[in-house]
């Protein structure tokens, strides 16, 4: 497209609003863990504008024969997959809807937010956020971030449960994880077959709420927990 322009299709339809969601894992391994569910959100003055900047750059770079998007639909939105690592069935999932162009690496992830899905109690109304949120500066100063610790907690305490040696295994993986590595002998040493219900460890927890604001000085971050 002779006609593309860097600044105006793309740069200049850039808002000001990102958001980063990150699922559970779908499973227990290490591959698993590393590649949990994402979901990134640019917000947009022009959501369908700016998307089409990003195809037409994705073109450019793909002109050597690299991979091409492919398109579907679902529920009257375009989604638009670009295949990353074939052998691993990896894709990077685009669309926009609702203001902004998301980003997956889960076709489902996309889906669910272009279908609007929304979860039966959302995360406005989670019961103490509000009082959280002010403690650390409120949910307006640039960055704002949300963490779910108990289902975080119940999913590990779940997978440590039922793969009691996933922590070694992950260890060994690492570079200088042989058998004489202090960790790895130190976690020989726990049985988390033997860890209590998950839901049980989950009472302990709840979640964390932080902020980060940057001014002359530097970044201050701040969390509660």
């Amino acid at each position: 497209d002779p006609n593309f322009d860097l600044k105006a299709n793309v740069i200049g339809n850039l808002g000001d609003d990102i958001l980063v969601l990150t699922k559970d894992p779908t499973g227990a391994s290490i591959e698993d863990i590393s590649a949990a569910p994402q979901l990134f959100l640019i917000g947009s003055p022009n959501a369908p504008k700016l998307l089409e900047g990003l195809r037409t750059l994705s073109r450019y770079l793909t002109q050597g024969g690299g991979p091409q998007l492919i398109e579907r639909e679902v529920a009257g939105t375009k989604i638009y997959s670009l295949a990353i690592a074939q052998e691993a069935g990896i894709s990077l999932e685009l669309s926009a809807a609702n203001g902004y162009v998301a980003l997956a690496t889960s076709a489902a992830f996309i889906e669910e937010f272009v279908r609007g899905n929304a979860p039966d109690r959302p995360l406005r109304a989670k019961r103490g956020l509000n009082q959280a949120a002010d403690l650390v500066g409120g949910m307006g100063s640039g960055l704002f971030g949300v963490t779910n610790d108990k289902g975080t907690m119940e999913y590990y305490a779940k997978m440590l449960k039922e793969n009691p040696t996933m922590l070694e295994e992950a260890f060994a993986s690492l570079p200088g994880g042989g058998e004489d590595n202090p960790i790895i002998s130190v976690l020989k040493s726990f049985d988390f077959s033997l860890l209590p219900d998950p839901a049980v460890i989950g009472r302990y927890f709840s979640f964390t709420v932080f902020t980060g604001e940057w001014d002359e000085k530097g970044l201050t971050a701040k969390a509660y927990v």
